[in-house]
């Protein structure tokens, strides 16, 4: 007998629930099932061959530069303790010469020699640096030393693992069997299966998920439940000595002294204390541009040191680049000229017991920047462990943003900023060589990467005057640098008018002359006594360290008392 119509009705919906009801379910599953796929390390990371894998505490780096093991000794390139652990190591493949500084000392070591030297002085190292193929490799036993990293290789993934001895450590370890996944998501697949009691060490936990990593290094997650509560381990802390630095409560009136030659060293009519002045800088040395080695040429004048000692007052004598972008290339590039340059600086600190040393440096090119602050960084720490001042003389950043002045700033102890030369030789139109609104724009440059009780304001004595003469349709614009009072002098003689103006903040003049049947005119910004006082401010509003002053013999003999009354 057939079905009836509401029977036939009754079992076909009984067929679209439970349809439904599977699909649910499998949907369900699917929703909160686990995945059970295991991918192989190499395989999810993309590690093909050549590629190699290292793991810095919870950071998996992968390089084309393979580690290298030899008699139970781990060694790593250079390139991957100068990517992740010093980004300073300096190193010379030609030279097979690998260079190291921190604020203490400074490290020469020669590849295949385990003799070495720190701040000079003889040590040994138990396994040597190698250089293969132009890398250099470091060994555990030195990284362990210098930078307090604790290095194991397993020989079972290949992987190298890198930890900081003084880090804070946190472990934990599994419940239960439980899989390491790549993600926190159970959805992520599996790096490994992992026995209940592994030990693991322990970072992020977002409350579902906490990021572990085996001993062998592989790097994943696991869901809080499956692991116990972390553990503290604490971290090993070696004493440290705190690095010397000078006592910036005072301060500094710095002027710099331009000496050419041993007969202008020895005058007599050097020796005389300006009020107010606490550090004299004379431009002692240069570097043999015959030889281009590194060599230094000295002007030391002991009368001068005596009497400045007597008088109470520091020498930092200036070590300048002959004004010579072909000699900071040739000193600064090639590693054992700058090595020699830093050890004759050191030798006549030594020597002659200098309280400190102004580097000014005025034709690095943007190439040429790097080996200059490496120089610094080399040159600081012998200086520092002899408690003598590092100063650095640097233009403001409009003319040289390619300078890293934030580490110059973290290695040297005063940064001097030349605020002048706004308008110089090969300007187009004649100006003022440091109006106010250039040597605040120059401070304030400087101030976003170097603190204010490191910074010295730049204070121009000289006062160009320039010269103007149309020939054939163009303006022909030549200078001449002289001191205040001569400028001032030229001009009233000449009977020209002397104009303040406000904005820049000097005296302007000009007078018209016929030279050889052509009308010429003479300009200037007069720098005197109270343009200075304009510029003092700023060095007032922004709490600098003091004030560095080019130079003396150029200035008017009051503007000693002006700066005295600022600078205190």
């Amino acid at each position: 007998m057939p079905l009836g119509k509401n029977v036939r009705h009754k079992h076909r919906f009984t067929r679209v629930f439970i349809y439904i009801l599977i699909i649910i379910i499998a949907a369900a599953a699917f929703v909160f099932a686990p995945n059970m796929k295991i991918i192989p390390y190499p395989i999810y990371h993309g590690l093909s061959d050549g590629a190699y894998a290292y793991v810095l505490e919870d950071e998996l780096i992968i390089m084309d530069t393979a580690p290298l093991s030899d008699g139970g000794a781990v060694y790593l390139p250079h390139v991957l303790v100068q990517n992740y652990l010093d980004e300073y190591l300096f190193w010379d493949a030609g030279a097979g010469r690998l260079t190291i500084t921190t604020p203490l000392k400074v490290i020469y070591i020669t590849a295949d020699e385990t003799e070495y030297t720190v701040n000079y002085e003889t040590a040994r190292l138990t396994d040597a640096v190698k250089n293969i193929d132009g890398t250099a490799y470091l060994p555990q036993t030195f990284l362990s030393e210098i930078y307090g990293a604790e290095i194991n290789y397993s020989v079972d993934t290949g992987i190298i693992v890198i930890d900081f001895i003084e880090n804070i450590k946190y472990t934990a370890e599994t419940t239960k069997k439980t899989t390491l996944r790549y993600g926190p998501d159970k959805k992520t697949p599996g790096a490994v299966k992992l026995p209940a009691g592994t030990r693991l060490r322990a970072y992020e936990n977002d409350g579902a998920f906490v990021k572990v990593r085996t001993d062998d290094g592989f790097i994943g997650y696991l869901n809080v439940n499956d692991a116990t509560h972390t553990q503290i381990i604490a971290p090993v802390i070696k004493q440290k000595k705190e690095p010397w630095r000078p006592d910036k409560t005072k301060k500094t009136v710095l002027a710099w002294d331009l000496v050419t030659n041993a007969t202008a060293a020895a005058s007599p009519d050097r020796r005389v204390a300006n009020p107010g002045v606490n550090v004299l800088s004379p431009t002692w040395f240069d570097f043999n541009e015959e030889k281009m080695d590194g060599t230094l040429n000295g002007l030391v004048n002991m009368e001068y040191l005596d009497w400045a000692r007597v008088n109470g007052l520091a020498v930092w004598p200036l070590v300048s680049d002959n004004y010579s972008a072909a000699v900071n290339n040739a000193v600064l590039t090639v590693t054992h000229n700058r090595e020699r340059a830093v050890r004759q600086i050191v030798d006549y600190v030594d020597l002659y017991g200098f309280d400190g040393i102004n580097i000014d440096f005025e034709q690095v090119r943007q190439a040429d920047a790097p080996y200059f602050l490496q120089f610094l960084r080399e040159l600081a720490p012998l200086l520092r462990q002899r408690g003598v001042v590092l100063s650095v003389d640097l233009y403001v950043p409009l003319y040289t943003k390619y300078y890293n002045r934030t580490e110059i700033a973290k290695t040297v102890d005063f940064i001097a900023v030349m605020a002048y030369d706004e308008h110089t030789y090969g300007s187009a139109v004649s100006g003022p060589a440091a109006s106010l609104g250039f040597v605040e724009t120059g401070i304030a440059d400087t101030l976003l990467e170097a603190p204010a009780d490191m910074v010295l304001l730049g204070l121009p004595f000289y006062t160009r005057v320039w010269r103007e003469e149309e020939k054939n349709g163009k303006l022909e614009i030549t200078l001449k640098n002289y001191g205040m009072a001569y400028t001032k002098q030229l001009f009233v003689e000449q009977n020209a008018e002397f104009v303040w103006l406000e904005d820049a903040g000097y005296y302007y003049a000009e007078f018209s002359v016929n030279e050889d049947g052509a009308d010429v005119i003479y300009k200037t910004w007069l720098e005197d006594n109270k343009s200075i006082e304009k510029k003092l401010r700023i060095f007032e509003s922004y709490g600098l360290a003091g004030v560095a002053c080019w130079r003396r013999g150029l200035e008017d003999e009051n503007v000693w008392d002006v700066i005295a009354v600022v600078v205190k």
